[in-house]
């Protein structure tokens, strides 16, 4: 195929999806900063590991499964099945290295509803839309709690 063709499949490809690219801004939501300050916390420690080690132990105390962890750049990925709705809890906490021996740890939270086998194939299940305001709380309570565990070791 020489050039010419290649830009003419181009261009037509590019005028039947209306420029695909070009809407991909408007996928993403604006950022709450609300939301933002609910979902993340700095601390002052020593080495992420500290803050790894701790998210992993309350992951854990509250029954939800780690299904991926990186020490480097220090992730956590977990689910567990929900109380109270027919859907699956999927939490990320993200752990991001600042000035001064600082770390921002980020919790991140979503929910898929269970449905049939079509549903899921045929992508009609949409994301479940709860508060998780009071879980975010809770976390950042026990995670202040453990590390202040940690320090008294």
């Amino acid at each position: 195929m020489n050039a010419h063709n290649f830009r003419s499949i181009l261009a037509c490809a590019l005028l039947l999806t209306g420029g695909a690219g070009s809407s991909l801004a408007a996928d993403f939501s604006p950022v709450d900063g609300a939301a933002e300050q609910l979902q993340s916390r700095r601390y002052q420690v020593e080495d992420s590991r500290v803050l790894l080690q701790a998210s992993l132990a309350i992951l854990q105390d509250i029954r939800y499964t780690v299904t991926r962890s990186e020490l480097q750049p220090g992730l956590l990925v977990a689910k567990a099945p929900s109380q109270g709705c027919r859907c699956n809890r999927h939490l990320t906490i993200s752990i991001e290295e600042l000035p001064g021996k600082s770390f921002q740890v980020r919790l991140t939270a979503a929910s898929t509803r269970i449905g049939t086998i079509r549903q899921q194939f045929n992508g009609d299940l949409e994301p479940e839309e709860l508060d998780y305001t009071d879980f975010y709380q809770d976390f950042f309570t026990h995670l202040d709690r453990e590390l202040f565990r940690e320090t008294q070791r």
